[in-house]
C-alpha cells in the first residue's frame, strides 16, 4: 500500500534538514589554523677586525698596478698636454686618458677659445689634435679644423712647434696636419700643403686591427725605442696617403721622416706608409689610433693570448710625455 504524498514530502524535508544541521555542525567542528609567523634570520654579529680586513682587501684589489708600469709620483715634473677638439671630435676623452695614465697634466680646449686668446698654446708642452670627423669632414677630412689652425691661429702653432714643444695628430688629426701644412713641414715651411690623405682605396670606411713596424732611423721622438710591432685599430674612409710628386717621397726617405708602416696595407696608402714626422721629429701623424690600446682589454688578442697589462699604443703616449719631461720642463 502506497504512502499519501504528504507524508512522503513531509520525510524528504525532515531529511534535508537533518543533512543541513549535519553540514553546520561539520563546519563548527573545523578549527581554523592560523598560519606560523616565519623566523626572521639575524645576521651574525661581524666583529669590527673582519670587517676592516675585508676593506683592506678590497682597496689592494682595486690600487694593484703591474710592476711593469711605471706611474709617475705627484711630485715628480709633469708636461701639460692641449688636447685640441671642435665640432665633430670624437675621440677626444680616449686621446685625453692616455696622456693621463702616462703622467701628464692634461686639459681639454676648443679651437674656439684659442682663436678667441682665453687659453694660451705657449702654458703648454704638447698639442694633441685627436681623431673623429672634425665639422662633419663635409668639405674633405680634416680641412675645416686645418682652414682654422692656417687662417685664424695664423703662426700661432708653427711658433709652438719652433719653441721646441711637441705635436701629435692622430687619425682626423693626421689629415688635419697634413693639410695645414704642417706636415711634412720640409725647411720648417708649415704652412704649405704638399700630401694629402683621401678616400680608401677599397672605396669603404675601414674598421679594424693593424700591425704597424717602425721604419724610422731615430728622428721620431714619437717612436723611439718601439722595436716590435705595434697593434692597434684604424677607423676612417680616407686614409690614403698620397703626394703631389713622385720626389718628395724620395725626399721623406732621405730626411728619415717615415715613421710607421702597415704590415699589410689596409687602404691603398703609398708605399704601407701609416705615420710621418716633420725634419725635427717633434711634428708626427698616423692614421691608426694608439690611443684606442691603452690596456690589454683593448686589445682583441687578449681574449687568445697572455699579454702584458698596459696595451702597446702607450709606448707611442710615453714618448712624448718623457720627451717632455727631460728637455721641456
Amino acid at each position: 500500500m502506497k504512502k499519501p504524498k504528504k507524508a512522503v514530502k513531509k520525510k524528504a524535508k525532515k531529511a534535508v534538514k537533518q543533512r543541513m544541521i549535519k553540514k553546520k555542525n561539520a563546519v563548527k567542528k573545523i578549527k581554523i589554523s592560523k598560519p606560523k609567523a616565519k623566523k626572521i634570520m639575524k645576521p651574525k654579529p661581524v666583529k669590527h677586525k673582519e670587517v676592516k680586513h675585508k676593506l683592506v682587501e678590497e682597496k689592494k684589489l682595486v690600487h694593484v698596478i703591474p710592476p711593469h708600469i711605471t706611474v709617475q709620483p705627484k711630485t715628480a715634473k709633469q708636461p701639460k698636454v692641449l688636447v685640441l677638439r671642435t665640432a665633430g671630435t670624437n675621440c677626444d676623452y680616449e686621446t685625453v686618458n692616455a696622456f693621463q695614465k702616462a703622467g701628464a697634466l692634461v686639459e681639454l680646449v676648443h679651437v674656439n677659445k684659442l682663436i678667441r686668446k682665453e687659453i694660451e698654446l705657449s702654458d703648454f708642452h704638447i698639442l694633441a689634435v685627436p681623431g673623429g670627423f672634425s665639422h662633419g669632414d663635409y668639405l674633405g677630412s680634416g680641412k675645416i679644423l686645418a682652414n682654422k689652425l692656417l687662417y685664424r691661429l695664423n703662426n700661432l702653432v708653427p711658433d709652438f712647434v719652433k719653441q721646441g714643444n711637441l705635436v701629435i695628430g692622430i687619425c682626423n688629426g693626421f689629415q688635419v696636419l697634413v693639410k695645414a701644412g704642417l706636415l711634412p713641414g720640409f725647411n720648417q715651411n708649415y704652412r704649405q700643403q704638399l700630401m694629402t690623405l683621401t678616400f680608401n682605396a677599397s672605396g669603404n670606411f675601414q674598421d679594424e686591427w693593424v700591425v704597424l713596424n717602425n721604419v724610422n732611423k731615430g728622428k721620431c721622438i714619437w717612436s723611439a725605442g718601439i722595436r716590435k710591432p705595434l697593434h692597434v685599430p684604424i677607423a676612417h674612409a680616407e686614409g690614403r696617403l698620397d703626394l703631389n710628386d713622385s720626389e718628395l717621397l724620395k725626399r721623406l726617405y732621405a730626411n728619415d721622416q717615415i715613421v710607421f708602416k702597415y704590415e699589410r696595407n689596409p687602404n691603398g696608402s703609398i708605399d704601407s706608409i701609416a705615420g710621418v714626422c716633420d725634419e725635427t721629429g717633434r711634428i708626427f701623424g698616423l692614421m691608426p689610433h694608439p690611443e684606442r690600446n691603452t690596456s690589454f682589454l683593448n686589445d682583441p688578442r687578449s681574449t687568445r693570448i697572455e699579454l702584458p697589462a698596459e696595451g702597446e699604443g702607450m709606448q707611442v703616449i710615453r714618448n712624448g710625455v718623457e720627451f717632455a719631461r727631460k728637455k721641456l720642463l
